[in-house]
């Protein structure tokens, strides 16, 4: 019986609760409830590469409120236009109290999406929005089930129908009804990718079991793939300013309940043809505060850190929630995939010995044997006041620990710089008591995560 009523949740998770009257579109009193703490009763605010700044649960007298799928913030980081699946549109703007975090939403407005024909078709069907992105003086909207992406004219998207379409170059066919075109991203226009929409599909996947993506215009449109993994489905993604994809993902399922994660793909690994890959920068589960979460997009704070937007689709269930939620990226442990872990792992190597020698420590060194040395943390006043942060002891292809900081932080940083997207605040180290080897630091970087030693 336990089992059954957990399965019947489920559904009620994921198909919603009964029909949405759309007779109320138009001016939308959104009241909104503050969430303090991402982890209930806990202090904690850093979760993998992020920092929790706050949050809202959002619930309206207006019944077309939900269903969120998507959200992309104006310029001004305050005003926004998102997506609902049941056909409609939701703007409106973002208020902050005193402390800056997220208090509430006003002159919020709820209307009906237009299809080509000048029609509204408000409901899963033709109008089922997922993905949305803003470029130029349109707006990007990828559609499930009647498969598309449609352009319209901005401003003025709210009141128009579509004035064009791109090709999605994904063949229909290979498109699931209710798991496609979850995902739509603008690339930077300095990037590689130079400002071309991509698409990556939900659960539509390909013989090989990775989801299928298309970079939909630019200089390399064409198709790719994305590595499907523990059981985690696209649900939207937003690019960073440096060109790298943060990719958002969900999953429902008995075994681990409700999931959600974002995962990092290097700008530069976007190509056709290419199957790519990414490491988890974050990760919640049902004991943080997290629902259907469907919606991510990501701004460049007045503080210059980056801050990071979700929103979940509570499918108009009354067992799911509305949420709004604010993180600032904090990857400090992020390690550019442009190369190979093991290659990245043997350029710190050499690095070390560089820097070793130096500073007048060749000798004692060599005599030591040379080997992998997992000492990496930021330049200047940081690193100089700093204790070392890896240990090993003397054997072979391994250096001599502790390393002096103060002596190597400058060149160390500098030679790094062409591996290391950002500077790594905590260590790399051994995770067997007094050694590093190249697998072990291979993996952590792999990973973006630190080692720690066992002391």
């Amino acid at each position: 019986m336990k089992r059954l009523c957990r399965a019947t949740m489920l559904v009620m998770l994921l198909t919603g609760c009964g029909t949405v009257d759309t007779s109320e579109s138009g001016s939308a009193n959104i009241h909104a409830m503050a969430i303090s703490a991402f982890k209930p009763g806990a202090e904690q605010t850093r979760f993998g590469a992020l920092e929790f700044l706050g949050g809202l649960e959002l619930s309206s007298s207006n019944a077309l409120l939900g269903a969120l799928s998507a959200i992309r913030f104006r310029p001004d980081q305050r005003h926004f236009v998102s997506v609902l699946d049941t056909g409609h549109w939701l703007t409106g703007a973002i208020e902050r109290d005193e402390d800056g975090k997220l208090k509430g939403i006003v002159d919020a407005r709820i209307m009906p999406m237009i299809d080509r024909f000048g029609e509204t078709d408000a409901g899963k069907g033709a109008m089922d929005a997922e993905g949305l992105a803003l470029r130029g003086n349109h707006v990007l909207v990828s559609y499930e089930q009647n498969h598309r992406v449609d352009t319209y004219p901005d401003p003025g998207f709210e009141t128009s129908p579509p004035d064009g379409s791109i090709p999605i170059l994904i063949p229909k066919r290979r498109l699931r009804a209710n798991r496609s075109l979850e995902a739509l991203m603008i690339a930077p226009p300095s990037s590689p990718l130079a400002g071309a929409a991509v698409i990556v599909a939900e659960r539509s996947l390909d013989d090989q079991g990775n989801m299928l993506a298309a970079i939909l215009d630019g200089p390399l449109k064409g198709r790719f793939t994305v590595r499907h993994s523990d059981d985690f489905d696209a649900s939207d993604g937003v690019f960073l300013p440096d060109g790298d994809l943060l990719l958002l993902e969900r999953r429902f399922d008995l075994a681990h309940g409700i999931g959600v994660r974002i995962r990092r793909i290097a700008g530069d690994d976007i190509k056709p043809g290419a199957v790519v890959d990414a490491n988890v920068i974050f990760q919640a589960g049902s004991n943080l505060q997290i629902d259907n979460m469907e919606g991510l997009d990501a701004f460049r704070a007045a503080d210059g850190t980056i801050h990071l937007i979700m929103v979940s689709d509570d499918n108009h269930s009354i067992l799911q929630r509305s949420l709004m939620l604010e993180f600032r990226l904090r990857d400090d442990t992020a390690v550019s995939m442009k190369y190979r872990p093991q290659d990245i792992a043997a350029f710190i190597v050499k690095t070390v010995r560089r820097a070793l020698s130096s500073s007048g420590h060749a000798r004692s060194t060599s005599e030591r044997g040379t080997g992998f040395a997992a000492t990496v943390k930021p330049a200047g006043v940081v690193a100089r006041n700093s204790l070392p942060t890896a240990w090993t002891s003397p054997s072979t292809d391994i250096l001599p620990m502790p390393l002096p900081t103060s002596s190597i932080a400058e060149e160390r940083s500098t030679a790094l710089g062409n591996v290391i997207s950002a500077p790594l605040l905590e260590p790399i180290c051994t995770n067997r008591r007094g050694t590093a080897s190249r697998l072990n630091l291979a993996a952590a970087i792999k990973r973006r995560s630190a080692l720690l030693p066992q002391r």
